[in-house]
């Protein structure tokens, strides 16, 4: 995918500490959407078939073969759940829920009816919430736009920036995966192969979270696999840090990135930060 054409979005208009509420709605909101692809898909090796790709705005899950080929999408600032027909335009889907003042099981139930009116058993359909951080949308709380509309659309602007940050990734770094995101931690990601400087095979991740118990605030990460043992890291150059907690590798909180005022510089320190943080990876 080339991206010569494709401008990074200016990032700071809610600070990134103030996005956690927008997220979890966001994480939850994201189970109902990838689970077109995950329940009605052939369950692929690499897990693919629970993925979503981002596309101008919304989220969109892999292909179900009804009556016609449908993709579960959710729009990111709008906080809307809608069916599309694969290849067709998502500003004019087949189907759509404003989520705003609809629990969890409400809108599981709309999208049971609306799975079914296109030839799917609605009987294959499932959420699980139970994996995702506690919130009272599991216990049913409704979701709401109120409070958080500029953190949607921040979160809009945050994910339209990974994909391009981390398709300049997977373009120049050989047998990357797809750019995909991930329901279940609600990050999005490429990652590729390579061979460990002791000779076994080693994979590296880039991407961005939206935030999680580490770090409060989205950042972009990545991460070698297995970890090094006792790893000694030269001294991060750029924004970012090292990070050897739950996994082992670099990364860049978001407040990090948005010491950069002008949207070019944001674009930068973020390059940046993948480059070095992959090329030392790369040595272990």
């Amino acid at each position: 995918m080339k991206n010569s054409n494709r401008t990074w979005r200016k990032l700071g208009a809610v600070p990134p500490t103030d996005l956690v509420e927008a997220r979890m709605r966001l994480h939850y909101a994201s189970q109902l959407s990838s689970a077109i692809g995950a329940c009605y898909m052939e369950p692929q090796e690499d897990y693919g078939h629970v993925s979503m790709k981002w596309a101008d705005g919304v989220l969109m899950s892999g292909v179900a073969d009804g009556s016609v080929r449908l993709r579960g999408v959710l729009d990111i600032s709008a906080l809307k759940l809608a069916l599309v027909e694969d290849g067709g335009d998502h500003s004019n889907p087949l189907a759509s829920l404003a989520l705003d003042g609809k629990t969890v099981d409400e809108a599981f139930d709309w999208l049971k009816g609306a799975v079914s009116g296109f030839g799917l058993d609605p009987s294959k359909l499932a959420i699980n919430t139970e994996r995702l951080p506690d919130h009272g949308l599991r216990s049913g709380d409704p979701f709401s736009i109120h409070g958080v509309e500029r953190s949607l659309e921040e979160f809009d602007r945050y994910m339209a920036n990974a994909d391009l940050a981390l398709h300049e990734v997977a373009d120049t770094r050989e047998g990357s995966s797809e750019v995909r995101v991930w329901p279940h931690h609600f990050d999005m990601a490429t990652v590729f192969s390579f061979t460990g400087r002791h000779g076994g095979d080693s994979m590296i991740g880039a991407g961005l979270s939206c935030g999680d118990e580490n770090f409060a605030e989205p950042y972009f990460y990545v991460y070698v696999w297995p970890a090094p043992e006792a790893p000694s890291f030269p001294d991060f150059r750029g924004s970012g840090h090292w990070y050897t907690g739950e996994w082992t590798g670099a990364a860049a909180p978001a407040s990090s990135i948005i010491t950069k005022t002008q949207a070019s510089g944001q674009r930068a320190v973020s390059a940046g930060f993948f480059e070095f943080a992959i090329d030392t990876l790369l040595r272990f």
